[in-house]
């Protein structure tokens, strides 16, 4: 998932999901997540992040 420009792995899905999000580029997913975090090379990333669906309301990017 994108996040911020950057590219983020979101965990918990079966390779099945994951494959058919791959696939037809299903990219407009939501995720909740407890805080923003970095990595130690200083790139963005998120802290405990979790699926929660997809959205078909927005078109825009949000970030919460």
């Amino acid at each position: 998932m994108d996040y911020k420009g950057y590219s983020l792995g979101v965990k918990g899905f079966i390779d099945e999901v994951r494959t058919r999000f791959e696939t037809t580029k299903i990219n407009n997913i939501e995720v909740q997540y407890f805080r923003d975090s970095q990595y130690a090379d200083g790139e963005p990333s998120v802290t405990f992040p979790q699926f929660k669906g997809v959205r078909h309301d927005e078109t825009e990017l949000s970030y919460y």
